[in-house]
């Protein structure tokens, strides 16, 4: 398809990247591409995503948590912690991949595959103020040494204390400040039945 159609090339992200030969790896180093490396669909079930050779390739990876289906979740937490069991299973050994490079992956690497690192993926003068900010209080974030593993392995998307987009501070002490977050719910629940009754579900 990179040939014949001229596909791929350093605006493409191709998410999963299962079972990749050493010719599609080639021509992801040729083309620029950027690879989604998402641990919580069922790709990673039935088949394994090389994330550690496309970066030691000097590819672009990023985390992605594939969508809310049934059998994952969107939480970018959750998502890190799979990654690296994910890589650790298979090869039988956890230092496959380390906690740093999980963390660059659902933040600056994400940025990179997308080409937006220029405007966000690390907090940088000149780069969008989009941030959270995680609470290190819980128990299971404890003790406080070793920061980045407890956060990779550890931490949940209920731990995060403040969110920032564009400097504008959308959560704070774990709530919403821009909306009610019962109402959200409440109109998702609706849209969901109304989805699965023109779907005759």
């Amino acid at each position: 398809m990179a040939e014949t159609f001229g596909l791929f090339d350093r605006r493409s992200v191709l998410a999963h990247c299962i079972d990749l030969t050493e010719a599609d790896i080639a021509t992801f180093v040729e083309r620029g591409a950027g690879a989604a490396y998402t641990p919580s669909s069922l790709m990673a079930v039935f088949g394994y995503c090389p994330a550690p050779r496309l970066l030691s390739e000097g590819l672009r990876v990023g985390l992605g948590t594939d969508g809310p289906a049934p059998d994952r979740s969107l939480d970018m937490f959750r998502t890190m912690f799979m990654g690296h069991r994910h890589q650790a299973i298979r090869w039988k050994d956890p230092s496959a991949i380390d906690a740093w490079t999980i963390l660059e992956m659902a933040t600056l690497g994400g940025a990179k595959a997308l080409g937006l690192d220029h405007e966000l993926g690390s907090i940088e003068p000149g780069k969008l103020a989009d941030l959270v900010a995680v609470s290190r209080r819980g128990a299971h974030l404890q003790p406080r040494d070793l920061p980045v593993h407890r956060l990779v392995f550890f931490a949940n998307a209920a731990d995060v204390s403040l969110v920032m987009v564009a400097g504008r501070v959308l959560a704070e002490n774990g709530r919403p400040t821009a909306l009610e977050a019962g109402a959200v719910l409440d109109r998702a629940e609706r849209a969901y039945r109304l989805m699965k009754e023109r779907a005759g579900l």
